[in-house]
């Protein structure tokens, strides 16, 4: 199985949870990391710690960052590259990746999945318009 811990400035993290639980119901082995200002580095590291001894340890971990270079994204991919060779990293979350981590979470592909899912998300938004027997 894969644990899924997502790491954002602030809140974020724990918001983009929030609003797939909204959509999707219950998510099992999904954490939230947010780091405040006064974190920083170490701080961080502590959390991400926390989470990762909260992982069954036969799992994998995939661990979806806000924004690759800022604190939480390096934090992740040291962790990985230092002693996880089961921690997979991933920059750029948003929440049509978390939905689809809920949904599709023990496919082999998961990382090539998300990132093609992550990329098709971002689009221009056309207006829609609704014919009078739309309604």
């Amino acid at each position: 199985m894969t644990s899924i811990i997502v790491m954002s400035h602030g809140g974020l993290a724990a918001e983009l949870l929030k609003s797939a639980k909204m959509i999707v119901g219950e998510l099992r082995n999904f954490q939230a990391v947010g780091m405040t200002a006064a974190d920083g580095l170490n701080g961080t590291q502590r959390k991400l710690t926390q989470a990762l001894e909260n992982v069954p340890q036969d799992d994998d971990v995939l661990i979806l960052a806000d924004l690759f270079g800022g604190t939480p994204c390096n934090v992740a991919m040291l962790t990985a590259a230092q002693s996880h060779d089961k921690i997979k990293v991933i920059s750029g979350v948003n929440l049509g990746m978390i939905l689809e981590c809920a949904m599709n979470s023990d496919r082999d592909d998961l990382v090539d999945h998300l990132l093609t899912t992550g990329r098709q998300g971002i689009r221009i938004a056309e207006t829609l318009t609704l014919a009078d027997d739309d309604e």
